[in-house]
């Protein structure tokens, strides 16, 4: 198996001409006086909306489970996480909560996460209206303009990696998406990728990092370090052993995971009621949510 098919972790270096460290990134949002579940319904479902496709109504599924047993040691597994060049590896330098879903991952001890998937949507491709690669605009950019969304859009996703990360102990987020395939994508039509957001650290002589983390797929061969996501079957089998449900190469839409979630579904429902009411009521927008693999809990029910 290859980097293509498996994934790796990249840690970035911290550029000799500077740039920011990941905290900057991070803590955007954090100033706010909104809980996670406020950010993550205002966040998330704003990127689902904005990428609905035109005549459709959004549909939102929130599931959180925990995984554990031997769903967990795959997990491990698939992430690579018994390594040292991954996120475990360097556990020390990274700043988490003492209990985070790695460390518990590494111990085989069972971990919470949080999966929002859409479904009537354009996915993570490219944006023909923007010019612009709406999974790079969730996965490596920060802040960017989301003026005249109509819909196929997409959205800009600008700050949603600072939502999704967080709301994880872990300050990590793995995203599967599937879209049109165009050339402007090399004709792929899905993608799987991992995002983490740590506090800069060093590793050894002369190699200092960011903080800023991806699993993907590594690429050094240009002299600049990179790292993409793993692509069409590799990413539909990876997410579907990850705990995504698998989706046809015409599903298009995103799930987003959040490792080591502890989002409260009924606060996050009243987030929902609160800042959705409008379009739910006008029957644009339905959200299901699931606890574990088989609780269905009521869905919001704003009062009209």
């Amino acid at each position: 198996m290859t980097p293509a098919d498996t994934g790796q972790w990249v840690f970035e270096r911290v550029n000799p001409m500077g740039g920011a460290r990941a905290t900057a990134w991070r803590d955007t949002l954090e100033g706010s006086d909104l809980t996670a579940e406020q950010r993550i319904a205002r966040e998330a479902i704003q990127n689902s909306v904005d990428a609905t496709i035109s005549s459709k109504k959004t549909e939102i599924l929130v599931w959180d489970k925990t995984i554990s047993g031997e769903e967990a040691d795959a997990f491990r597994n698939i992430l690579g996480l018994d390594s040292s060049d991954s996120p475990t590896g360097r556990l020390a330098k990274l700043d988490l909560p003492e209990d985070n879903s790695f460390a518990k991952l590494a111990k085989s001890e069972p971990s919470h996460v949080t999966i929002i998937e859409d479904h009537n949507t354009c996915g993570l491709g490219f944006d023909e209206k923007t010019g612009k690669d709406r999974f790079k605009e969730l996965c490596l950019y920060l802040g960017q303009d989301t003026a005249d969304v109509e819909g196929e859009r997409g959205g800009s996703y600008g700050f949603g990696k600072t939502v999704y990360q967080a709301s994880s102990d872990c300050r990590t987020f793995l995203v599967y998406s599937v879209f049109e395939p165009k050339p402007e994508t090399k004709d792929v039509h899905a993608r799987l990728f991992g995002c983490s957001s740590f506090i800069g650290h060093r590793t050894g002589e002369g190699n200092e990092h960011t903080g800023r983390a991806w699993f993907g797929v590594p690429d050094n061969e240009s002299g600049i370090q990179t790292c993409g996501p793993l692509v069409n079957e590799a990413a539909h089998e990876l997410a579907a052993s990850l705990g995504f449900m698998r989706r046809g190469p015409q599903e298009f839409g995103t799930a987003i995971m959040i490792l080591g979630s502890d989002l409260n579904l009924g606060d996050f429902r009243e987030a929902v009621e609160d800042y959705w009411w409008p379009r739910i009521t006008s029957d644009k927008l339905s959200i299901e949510l699931w606890e574990e693999n088989d609780n269905v809990l009521p869905p919001p029910e704003p009062l009209s």
